[in-house]
């Protein structure tokens, strides 16, 4: 199965992203302090606090600009899923600056891809040199945009997303014993940018289809993530997460919330 995760490390200057570099945060995307942030949804501060970390200490030590994007694309990121567009697109623009100067030019599809789906941008690239990009990436950038909009959720090949986003598309097209089925074997998502997309994703379909054990699981998923948006990946976005958290505990029937 092709790999989820948006990350790609930004790109040596010959292009290559199979460069490891060590930060004196331990905070590559495949480190431990990286990945303790993806446990549990709504974590995008810790990853906002560890992009700063990252940015201060390297610029600081005068480090290589690789270690200067990977801050900043946490960053941008993170403040994506905190729901703050405006530092976001600052950080963009950061990003941006660095890749022109330092001939990083690959970094810039992480920031085109943010502006299309946040700030109603251009298109962006298909990024198809980073793995996170080949494959269902745009078409589940699309779903979410209709959901965002409501308006007719475009059915496509979504890749590794296909198991989150097939039982909401069944549903909407009045399948529902396939949905129910889709809906019932569905798995925990994996723990990266896109955990809040996948459980977003499958409590939509939870509510369609007024399935309670998938709310309760999408519920206390998402719980964490009360207070942000399921957007922290950078690239795709469903808006803000407490207003589902709404109506997946109506589904839910609780005697009480707490």
């Amino acid at each position: 199965m092709a790999p989820r995760t948006v990350w790609a490390r930004p790109p040596k200057p010959n292009g290559s992203l199979d460069g490891s570099v060590t930060t004196p945060c331990c905070a590559l995307p495949s480190s431990p302090r990286y990945l303790q942030t993806f446990e549990t949804a709504g974590q995008a501060g810790s990853r906002e606090a560890l992009g700063s970390e990252i940015i201060r200490t390297a610029v600081a030590a005068e480090l290589p600009t690789f270690e200067i994007i990977m801050g900043r694309l946490i960053r941008m990121q993170a403040l994506c899923g905190l729901d703050d567009g405006t530092a976001a697109s600052s950080e963009a623009d950061l990003i941006d600056a660095l890749a022109w100067s330092r001939h990083r030019p690959l970094a810039s599809v992480f920031t085109a891809w943010f502006r299309w789906t946040f700030l109603a941008g251009a298109p962006p690239p298909a990024g198809t040199e980073m793995p996170g990009f080949r494959t269902g990436l745009k078409e589940l950038a699309e779903l979410t945009s209709a959901v965002r909009t409501a308006t007719e959720l475009p059915d496509g090949q979504f890749g590794p997303y296909e198991r989150w986003a097939r039982p909401l598309l069944l549903a909407r097209k009045g399948r529902q014993t396939d949905a129910t089925a889709a809906l019932d074997t569905i798995p925990h998502p994996p723990h990266d940018l896109m955990l809040e997309v996948s459980w977003f994703l499958t409590g939509l379909a939870a509510i369609d289809l007024g399935n309670q054990n998938a709310a309760r699981r999408s519920y206390a998923a998402l719980l964490p993530a009360a207070s942000e948006r399921a957007g922290g990946s950078g690239a795709v976005d469903l808006g803000p997460i407490a207003p589902l958290l709404d109506e997946l505990y109506r589904v839910c029937a609780f005697d009480d919330r707490d």
